[in-house]
């Protein structure tokens, strides 16, 4: 018996350790994948080319263009699956001052662009463009079909060239109006909206309520688009050396339809295969190689960096997605997440100056006056600018008009300075179209005031009518002190309306006319330091920690802890002040959230 006993522990302290090695070898073997695998993607878009005399500087543009600098390789490997670019506008721009003065760069080849970016980015795209080409080194484009943002980008061009079978959609803008009215009856939802009475234009909501815009929309949208055609037209016809009136006439007629008829219209420069394409190119290199050498704009962005001078430096925080009260920090402006980066800048004593470049359509009034006030805080130590990108409105206006300067592109949509809440009143669904049927004890009479689907008393609409208005004066009052003018004058222009960049700057909303390097040159130029460094901020995770760390914490833990405590909340079935205050993320968000 006891050799026995001693016999079956000795065997299962065995199979104890040989089970610990496995895992240990397996945990380390894992590892040492993910380091090989993060090294392989570390090295994704430095394509091996060399750069030599005669080369161009080759942009091939699709999908997005983001504000952030994007560093993170897992990033940027799934940006290269799916097809769209893997580089910023401000390094995009950076590249661009680089290649003009670089002797071995002879121009810059843009072939068939194919990016979705929004029209300010393209805006400031084209002005780097333009000021590459006072270097006298040709940009040279070529497409096979140009939908009408990308033939804004590409006539940019010294010279433009279409493939003979392609063709040009430059047809103008429209803006196309959804409701989803009808769908609501049949479904038998009710959408419950509560917006101040003032806010005519304040038009996320209307969807929801009628099946065409109302007239304050169409309005405001009609203005908004003619704006935004208006200097595209303007642009193009400076460009392709024209006038404005035949720029028109090319929307008018589809002169753009077939490549014969671009070409004709003069729309473009002449018709060439990509073969032939490549020939011209190599005849402006003046090389005597086969085919021109042309240098990815990853390739030539690894070799060509920026470099800082001094320790003291100018901090750009990119804000850009929605505004939220938590979430992911690398999508979404978290409020508490850009409160501490703000904190962090005013704090640190190498940091001179603060540039908000702000990319939002708005969000969480909670999250917006959370990152208002440390603007104000930091504001009061160093100067604070924004730099508005292709909206900037509702709660993207709201962080920026503490601001000592705000800056915009002309194609920036900005404004929208209103509050509204949709509340869905789902009972008759439930009752009618599911057989769901809810039956509710009370403790107190606004204890199920936060349960979403029911049909809200008088009393209860009327409590949040109250906040809605509460918040819209707030609103109101931040950006009357921001701007240092008057709540009437605030209201005059607020009332959720939208505005261009342009008439933004006209009714004081914006200072400047200008892009991200515009507002970091008059940045430089109020501090008196034109050498100093520039830093981007937030800093992204590590790959490591994107796979692990984060992906764990918001899948695994975050959903069994919040979850559960959201359901802790609902069976307490009291009034949870934390989540009124998230109905005032509803309220100034553009995006409804029914459950």
């Amino acid at each position: 018996m006891a050799r026995f006993g001693t016999s079956f522990w000795g065997a299962f302290t065995g199979t104890l350790l040989a089970f610990f090695l496995f895992f240990v070898i397996l945990f380390i073997g894992g590892l040492l994948m993910v380091g090989f695998f993060a090294s392989g993607l570390s090295e994704l878009g430095k394509e091996k080319t060399v750069k030599t005399k005669g080369s161009f500087l080759h942009l091939k543009l699709s999908g997005d263009i983001p504000d952030k600098p994007q560093k993170d390789p897992l990033r940027k490997w799934m940006s290269a699956y799916y097809n769209s670019s893997v580089v910023s506008l401000p390094e995009i721009i950076h590249a661009l001052k680089e290649a003009a003065q670089d002797e071995d760069i002879v121009g810059v080849f843009l072939e068939n662009p194919r990016t979705d970016a929004g029209l300010a980015t393209l805006e400031e795209l084209r002005q780097a463009l333009q000021e590459f080409k006072k270097s006298s080194k040709p940009v040279m484009a070529y497409a096979d079909y140009l939908d009408q943002r990308n033939y804004f980008l590409a006539s940019v061009a010294d010279s433009l060239f279409l493939n003979p079978a392609g063709s040009i959609g430059h047809v103008g803008l429209a803006a196309q109006f959804i409701s989803f009215k009808n769908l609501l009856d049949k479904l038998e939802i009710k959408a419950q909206i509560i917006r101040p009475d003032s806010n005519a234009f304040k038009s996320a909501v209307e969807p929801f309520m009628y099946e065409k815009m109302s007239r304050a929309n169409r309005q405001q949208v009609r203005q908004l688009i003619s704006n935004f055609w208006d200097y595209i037209v303007t642009a193009v016809a400076h460009n392709r050396k024209t006038n404005v009136d035949k720029v028109r006439q090319w929307a008018r007629e589809l002169s753009g339809r077939n490549a014969m008829a671009a070409l004709e219209d003069r729309m473009v420069d002449g018709l060439k295969y990509y073969d032939e394409m490549l020939e011209t190119l190599k005849k402006i290199s003046s090389t005597n190689s086969e085919k021109p050498n042309l240098i990815p704009l990853n390739g030539y962005l690894a070799n060509s960096r920026e470099k800082t001078s001094t320790r003291e430096k100018i901090v750009v925080i990119y804000a850009e997605g929605e505004i939220t009260d938590d979430g992911s920090a690398s999508e979404q402006i978290v409020g508490s997440h850009y409160a501490g980066l703000l904190r962090t800048a005013r704090q640190d004593d190498k940091v001179k100056g603060v540039i908000l470049r702000v990319n939002s359509p708005g969000g969480s009034a909670l999250a917006s006056e959370i990152i208002h006030r440390e603007v104000q805080l930091t504001k009061a130590v160093k100067p604070v600018y924004v730099s508005m990108g292709n909206y900037a409105a509702s709660g993207g206006y709201y962080i920026s008009c503490a601001a000592d300067s705000i800056f915009a592109d002309f194609t920036t949509l900005t404004g929208s300075i209103g509050v509204f809440g949709v509340l869905p009143d789902m009972s008759a669904f439930f009752k009618n179209k599911i057989g769901i049927v809810r039956d509710t004890v009370l403790t107190e009479r606004f204890s199920d005031i936060t349960t979403a689907g029911r049909t809200l008393s008088a009393a209860e609409m009327q409590i949040f009518k109250e906040e809605i208005q509460g918040i819209y004066q707030r609103f109101l009052k931040n950006v009357a002190e921001g701007r240092r003018k008057s709540l009437q004058e605030i209201h005059a222009m607020a009332q959720g309306r939208i505005w261009s960049g342009a008439d933004a700057q006209r009714l004081g909303l914006v200072d400047r006319i200008t892009p991200l390097e515009g507002a970091l040159e008059s940045m430089k130029l109020k501090l008196q330091k034109q050498d100093i460094s520039v830093e981007e901020w937030p800093k992204e995770r590590s790959l490591f920690n994107k796979i692990f760390l984060e992906n764990f914490e918001s899948r695994f833990l975050g959903q069994l802890f919040l979850n559960n405590k959201s359901n802790i909340r609902r069976v307490i079935n009291s009034i949870d002040y934390e989540m009124l205050n998230n109905y005032k993320v509803w309220a100034i968000s553009p995006i409804i959230q029914w459950i």
